[in-house]
């Protein structure tokens, strides 16, 4: 009965999938809806972004290592999308922006900065992607099957769905996907508790509980490159691109983050109960645990399905983005314009399965889905987001400072990361290509400037 509901649901979202072919016209459609997208597919959609692997199977890994304080990384999300939704939604729409490579070819005159944000993306999109396999392998592992056996499973899967489903399937799909989620995990956390898990709880130390019993240095790290990545991640650019209106992206944004805010707290404290059930356990497994054993089999399989199922949206959405970037910027923007649609679609399938294997062998490769998460989101910010949003509110910035921000930015945040150099915040690699930007861009001012 479990395994029969799982592949019930995936066969109806895939369903949905195939349905929202009927929307796509051609292989901007694919990208960005049509336009068509209702405030309940926005809001829906950038709530499943997050309830996939980080919000609910990272959230719940932080509560089993760090108590109530793992809930800041959900904390960040809900505020992200509410400071997007008001700071972005015209921008966007108003110039009709499909990628931030469009506003980087507009602001600097130059097709090398539209390189900036077209190369950075699929990088940074092999640790997104790496976090989502990661998030799908632990379910395997819960179920007893090995690891590597899940993460490969889960990335053959998600290809294929990625095939079929295009933006408006994403949305649509995360729609009836965080409606699941939100009333499953409700009733599970309800369930828990009246088996007895509020006395586990208790027994947990007093420290526990307090929500700022963390370390600033972690804090930074599960906050800030949250909400500053926000500014300059591709899915989220399409995702306001594709509103049918302004006022629907800004309102969708907005009220899919408040209800991300408190949402949040329910896989921290399954998380929490779950370090007390099963200490010897993976902490990125307990979620899984307490709703495969813990849980009415119908509300654990439904979980479970809603869950892996937001996986495979997120993770089209990511493979969304880099279409985006790499084959209706780089391709089809600077190498060949008259390319057809069936031409971009087929480089699109090529690349994600490229982007797909190498995302794979990085999450054999890494522990904590979060820690993942937060190194995509530190990749984009160094090299994207000092040209982004220092070029719309300082009108002396030049084409070189961009480029030179973007290349000190990733280099620095790289040395970081594989420990050349010891950054204490992943935030100063940002600072960094900020300090870069104003100091390059004020040397090659041109030279009519520089007489005013």
């Amino acid at each position: 009965m479990f395994v029969a509901i799982i592949a019930l649901y995936m066969l109806a979202m895939i369903g949905i999938g195939i349905y929202g072919k009927k929307k796509v016209e051609n292989f901007n459609d694919f990208l960005t809806t049509g336009k068509r997208a209702t405030m309940l597919m926005i809001m829906g959609s950038c709530m499943g972004a997050q309830v996939g692997s980080g919000f609910v199977v990272g959230s719940s890994e932080s509560g089993a290592l760090m108590g109530i304080s793992g809930a800041w990384y959900g904390v960040g999300c809900g505020i992200s999308y509410i400071i997007i939704g008001f700071a972005l939604s015209r921008f966007i729409q108003k110039n009709g922006y499909v990628t931030l490579s469009d506003y980087f070819e507009k602001r600097y005159g130059g097709k090398t900065t539209r390189l900036i944000y077209s190369i950075a993306t699929p990088i940074s999109c092999i640790a997104s992607l790496a976090a989502q396999i990661m998030a799908g392998s632990a379910v395997f592992m819960a179920l007893g099957f090995n690891g590597t056996i899940g993460a490969i499973v889960s990335i053959v899967v998600i290809l294929l769905y990625s095939f079929i489903s295009g933006l408006w399937g994403a949305e649509m799909t995360s729609v009836f996907q965080v409606g699941i989620i939100i009333v499953a995990l409700i009733a599970g956390l309800i369930c828990i508790l009246n088996q007895g898990a509020a006395a586990s709880l208790a027994s947990l130390p007093a420290e526990v509980w307090n929500p700022f019993n963390i370390d600033r240095v972690t804090w930074v790290a599960m906050v800030i490159p949250t909400i500053t990545v926000s500014f300059v991640d591709q899915s989220i650019f399409q995702r306001l691109a594709s509103a049918k209106n302004e006022k629907t992206a800004k309102v969708g944004h907005a009220l899919g983050g408040l209800l991300l805010i408190p949402l949040t707290f329910i896989p921290v404290i399954i998380g929490m109960y779950g370090s007390v059930l099963y200490p010897d356990a993976e902490a990125s497994s307990v979620f899984w645990l307490v709703a495969l054993e813990r849980m009415p089999k119908l509300l654990s399989a439904l979980l479970v399905s809603a869950v892996l199922a937001a996986i495979m949206s997120t993770c089209d959405c990511i493979f969304l983005a880099i279409s985006a970037t790499a084959v209706y910027d780089v391709y089809k923007g600077m190498i060949n314009p008259n390319a057809s649609d069936k031409t971009c679609t087929r480089i699109s399938i090529v690349l994600n399965i490229i982007i797909g294997t190498l995302a794979t062998l990085f999450a054999l490769r890494m522990t904590g889905v979060l820690n993942v998460i937060s190194l995509a989101y530190t990749f984009t910010s160094a090299g994207c987001l000092v040209p982004f949003i220092a070029g719309v509110l300082w009108k002396k910035g030049t084409e070189k400072g961009a480029i030179w921000s973007a290349i000190i930015g990733v280099a620095f945040a790289l040395c970081g990361s594989f420990g050349l150099i010891t950054i204490k915040y992943d935030i100063l690699s940002t600072l960094v290509a900020l300090v870069v930007y104003i100091i390059v861009s004020l040397i090659t001012q041109p030279k009519e400037e520089l007489h005013i």
